[in-house]
Protein backbone atom coordinates (compact mmCIF):
# COMPACT_ATOMS: atom_id res chain seq x y z
CA UNK A 1 0.00 0.00 0.00
CA UNK A 2 1.37 3.40 -0.96
CA UNK A 3 -0.19 6.73 -0.08
CA UNK A 4 1.01 9.54 -2.29
CA UNK A 5 -0.70 12.43 -0.54
CA UNK A 6 1.32 13.88 2.33
CA UNK A 7 -1.80 15.75 3.48
CA UNK A 8 -3.19 12.38 4.64
CA UNK A 9 -0.16 11.76 6.84
CA UNK A 10 -0.15 15.35 8.12
CA UNK A 11 -3.71 14.85 9.33
CA UNK A 12 -2.84 11.51 10.96
CA UNK A 13 0.18 13.06 12.62
CA UNK A 14 -2.02 15.55 14.50
CA UNK A 15 -2.65 12.90 17.17
CA UNK A 16 -1.05 9.63 18.15
CA UNK A 17 -3.05 6.73 16.76
CA UNK A 18 -3.01 3.12 17.93
CA UNK A 19 -2.56 1.34 14.59
CA UNK A 20 -3.02 -2.37 14.01
CA UNK A 21 -1.15 -3.53 10.91
CA UNK A 22 -2.58 -6.71 9.35
CA UNK A 23 -0.08 -7.98 6.80
CA UNK A 24 1.22 -11.52 6.18
CA UNK A 25 4.46 -10.34 4.54
CA UNK A 26 6.96 -9.54 7.29
CA UNK A 27 8.95 -7.05 5.19
CA UNK A 28 5.86 -5.03 4.27
CA UNK A 29 4.63 -5.06 7.89
CA UNK A 30 8.05 -3.90 9.11
CA UNK A 31 8.14 -1.03 6.61
CA UNK A 32 4.66 0.11 7.59
CA UNK A 33 5.59 -0.10 11.27
CA UNK A 34 8.72 2.00 10.74
CA UNK A 35 6.85 4.67 8.78
CA UNK A 36 4.01 4.88 11.29
CA UNK A 37 6.37 5.07 14.26
CA UNK A 38 8.33 7.87 12.56
CA UNK A 39 5.04 9.76 12.42
CA UNK A 40 4.63 9.27 16.16
CA UNK A 41 1.99 6.54 16.15
CA UNK A 42 1.87 3.41 18.30
CA UNK A 43 1.88 0.26 16.17
CA UNK A 44 0.02 -2.78 17.52
CA UNK A 45 0.73 -6.19 16.09
CA UNK A 46 1.37 -6.92 13.33
CA UNK A 47 -1.28 -9.54 12.80
CA UNK A 48 -0.68 -12.03 9.99
CA UNK A 49 -4.27 -13.00 9.17
CA UNK A 50 -7.87 -11.98 9.71
CA UNK A 51 -8.49 -14.18 12.73
CA UNK A 52 -5.40 -12.87 14.50
CA UNK A 53 -6.45 -9.31 13.60
CA UNK A 54 -9.85 -9.77 15.23
CA UNK A 55 -8.29 -11.18 18.40
CA UNK A 56 -5.72 -8.37 18.66
CA UNK A 57 -8.33 -5.69 17.89
CA UNK A 58 -10.66 -6.99 20.60
CA UNK A 59 -7.82 -7.07 23.12
CA UNK A 60 -5.99 -3.82 22.28
CA UNK A 61 -8.73 -1.60 20.77
CA UNK A 62 -6.80 0.12 17.93
CA UNK A 63 -7.95 3.49 16.60
CA UNK A 64 -6.97 2.48 13.04
CA UNK A 65 -6.58 -0.90 11.30
CA UNK A 66 -4.52 -1.22 8.12
CA UNK A 67 -5.45 -4.48 6.45
CA UNK A 68 -4.57 -6.08 3.13
CA UNK A 69 -7.93 -6.43 1.36
CA UNK A 70 -6.77 -9.66 -0.32
CA UNK A 71 -5.80 -11.24 2.98
CA UNK A 72 -7.40 -14.65 3.72
CA UNK A 73 -9.86 -14.17 6.56
CA UNK A 74 -10.26 -10.44 5.84
CA UNK A 75 -14.06 -10.80 5.66
CA UNK A 76 -14.26 -11.54 9.39
CA UNK A 77 -11.98 -8.59 10.08
CA UNK A 78 -14.19 -6.26 8.07
CA UNK A 79 -17.24 -7.41 10.03
CA UNK A 80 -15.32 -6.86 13.27
CA UNK A 81 -14.35 -3.37 12.13
CA UNK A 82 -17.98 -2.31 12.02
CA UNK A 83 -18.47 -2.70 15.74
CA UNK A 84 -16.72 -1.52 18.85
CA UNK A 85 -15.11 -3.95 21.34
CA UNK A 86 -18.33 -3.80 23.38
CA UNK A 87 -20.24 -5.09 20.35
CA UNK A 88 -22.06 -1.83 19.65
CA UNK A 89 -21.94 -0.37 16.15
CA UNK A 90 -19.75 2.65 15.61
Amino acid sequence: MYVTSTRYFDRLNAEQLRVLVVEPKELVAARLKTQLERLGHLVLGPAKDGQEAVAVAQRLNPSLVLIDSKLPGATASRRRGRSSPSGQSR
